[in-house]
């Protein structure tokens, strides 16, 4: 056989392997989102929290000349938050410590930032409030259910959205949509009606109104609301631990990411939220 640089023996060990660690190929992510939608964010929690919340208004009524007037009593609830802990470790040996280029720490640090950073935008959305994660906006009560096996995704089916966020008095300049990336795609090939020539969404809006991908949300799946009705609060400040205690005996180290935070929303009825089943 011909020598050729596939073979070792016949020429291969004399081909050298060139490392370019100035093109260092990142792991494909989802955006973050939260900050993006108008999420509040509250800093530098200690105790548990308290929120109060007017449930019910006054009354008023019209009256005669020297009528007494009517009364009536208000009401009040408390929103409570309290810490989750959502941690990552990514442990390191010493030699790969030694040997990487670029700095392996470095690039794991970096990646671990932008994770938690995803794993509390997931949490805000679609948190199940089972265990320790906490509630996220699509499971919390009160939201408007929109029924999306009846309506489909249609031009009725994304009015629904609206009419029932308008029913609760938000602010529909304040209204955004968020799907996934195939139910986007859907979107944007569905036209309004028919023989239209124009789609459900066009331009990065639905029905006039901004619209975002977020990969958290399930196929087939519509969120929409005024995110500034959610808030997300966090204790204490993002712990970034280097460990070198349980890698001690081999001389590696174990980075250690911590969190702690929660999910609440001021208003429910700000968000519609619809599924159709496959």
């Amino acid at each position: 056989r011909a020598q050729n640089t596939k073979t070792e023996a016949a020429g291969g060990a004399l081909v050298a392997n060139e490392l370019h660690s100035e093109q260092f190929i990142e792991l494909l992510r989802p955006y973050s989102l939260a900050a993006t939608l108008g999420v509040r964010f509250m800093t530098g929690l200690v105790g548990d929290v308290d929120i109060p919340k007017l449930l019910s208004g006054s009354s008023f009524y019209w009256i005669d000349e020297g009528d007494d007037a009517p009364e009536t009593n208000v009401s009040f609830g408390i929103v409570k938050m309290k810490p989750n802990t959502v941690a990552g470790a990514v442990p390191l040996t010493r030699r790969l410590l030694q040997q990487s280029t670029p700095d392996v720490d470095m690039i794991i640090r970096d990646d671990m930032m932008q994770g938690l950073g995803l794993a509390i935008d997931k949490a805000i959305f679609v948190g199940t409030g089972v265990g320790n994660e906490p509630l996220g906006i699509v499971n919390q009560t009160g939201v408007n259910a929109v029924d999306l096996n009846t309506l489909g995704l249609t031009h009725a089916g994304m009015v629904a959205f609206e009419t029932a966020i308008e029913n609760a008095d938000v602010m529909t300049s304040n209204i955004r949509y968020a799907c996934n990336a195939t139910t986007k795609g859907e979107l944007k090939v569905t036209p309004r009606n028919e023989n239209s020539e124009r789609y459900l969404w066009e331009d990065n809006e639905v029905n006039g109104y901004m619209a975002y991908m977020m990969k958290w949300l399930q196929n087939n799946a519509v969120l929409a609301g005024d995110f500034s009705q959610t808030m997300f609060g966090t204790w204490g400040v993002l712990d970034m631990m280097v460990d070198k205690a349980t890698k001690a005996a081999s001389g590696g180290t174990v980075l250690r990411v911590f969190q702690d935070g929660d999910v609440a929303c001021r208003h429910a009825k700000a968000f519609s939220y619809g599924h159709k089943s496959l």
